[in-house]
């Protein structure tokens, strides 16, 4: 009986779930994603285990996006459309979490606190901004239907007395292409903007009140929980010094969780609200959560969830919680198997 890698080799992930394998005695067979799946169908033996991680697109032209990740959907459902394969997550709950629209939709039909939507869809910033203005709603998060890592990502702000608008995004445009780069920029050309917001809406996108985040010092910050196997494996708090966007990749940096002074009873809410969300996308076992706390009461509410967001550098680096945490839980199914 054996642990199955679905993703790709040139990877952190790929590395240093390896080194947790090799550190937990367990025997690993890995398999490309991009790939020709029938050989590892073929290999597949009845009780083996399968993890599936995300692929690495190298192309930062966002525009691509929404193609590439149906190359991955239709990975993922030849996957499940197999009978009796076991995994870590299922191909659909990966999905449900991928489709920003979909985990979003889930989240609120559960009433389970979670930034909230604009109720409408928007084909256009003329749109988006006559919207906001009726509705004096004068911030807010554009965010594509697919993707990770602030990928088109775009954080909106109009001032309406001053006929302002300003936009904060790592996306720009580069020779014609619509790339996606590892800066977080700030514009206040309309023009640009509005180019800008025009191609994400037509991307296929979903929009959502911009939540003030809390602040330590000059620093506002958020939450990345990755919740396991009925616990909270690891608890890691994203600071910026400018903006909203607090990616880390993003020359952000990592916030000490003893500098936000929690207390019991809120990393216990943070754990509740991980929790019911995962208990309500079936398949799901192991999730990366992103998280707001409200400035004064400090009560949680969910910005996304991500089905293979267990990727943490902090993490790989030092003890290798996450991953030796899913090698230790799969193996624990081969020998309930056996």
């Amino acid at each position: 009986m054996n642990i199955h890698l679905i993703g790709q080799q040139d990877t952190k992930r790929y590395t240093y779930f390896l080194k947790a394998c090799k550190d937990m005695k367990a025997k690993l067979e890995f398999w490309d994603i991009h790939s020709n799946l029938a050989p590892f169908i073929k290999a597949y033996n009845f009780g083996d285990v399968i993890k599936i991680d995300p692929p690495h697109y190298k192309t930062s032209n966002v525009k691509e996006l929404n193609s590439l990740v149906q190359n991955y959907k239709n990975q993922l459902n030849l996957l499940a459309s197999i009978d009796n394969l076991k995994f870590l997550n299922t191909p659909q709950a990966i999905w449900n979490t991928l489709d920003k629209k979909i985990c979003k939709e889930i989240l609120e039909k559960e009433k389970i606190p979670t930034t909230p939507r604009l109720p409408k869809e928007f084909l256009s910033l003329e749109e988006l901004k006559q919207y906001m203005l009726n509705h004096r709603i004068y911030n807010v998060f554009i965010k594509p239907r697919f993707g990770s890592g602030a990928a088109g990502v775009m954080a909106y702000r109009i001032q309406p007395r001053v006929e302002a608008e300003i936009l904060q995004t790592c996306l720009t445009k580069v020779e014609g292409n619509y790339t996606n780069t590892k800066r977080i920029q700030k514009f206040k050309d309309k023009m640009i903007i509005k180019e800008l917001i025009d191609f994400i809406l037509s991307q296929d996108a979903i929009v959502e009140r911009w939540i003030p985040k809390p602040k330590i010092g000059d620093i506002v910050y958020d939450l990345r929980a990755v919740y396991q196997f009925g616990k909270l494996d690891y608890l890691l708090a994203r600071g910026a010094k400018e903006g909203a966007i607090t990616n880390l990749h993003l020359n952000n940096h990592a916030v000490e969780l003893k500098e936000l002074h929690l207390k019991d009873e809120n990393l216990s809410d943070i754990e509740a609200i991980c929790d019911n969300a995962i208990s309500k996308i079936p398949g799901l076992n192991s999730v990366g959560i992103d998280l707001i706390l409200g400035i004064k009461n400090k009560k949680p509410m969910i910005i996304e969830m991500n089905g293979q967001g267990d990727l943490l550098y902090k993490d790989i680096y030092k003890d290798n919680i996450i991953y030796k945490n899913q090698v230790k839980y799969l193996q624990n199914i081969l020998r309930n198997i056996l």
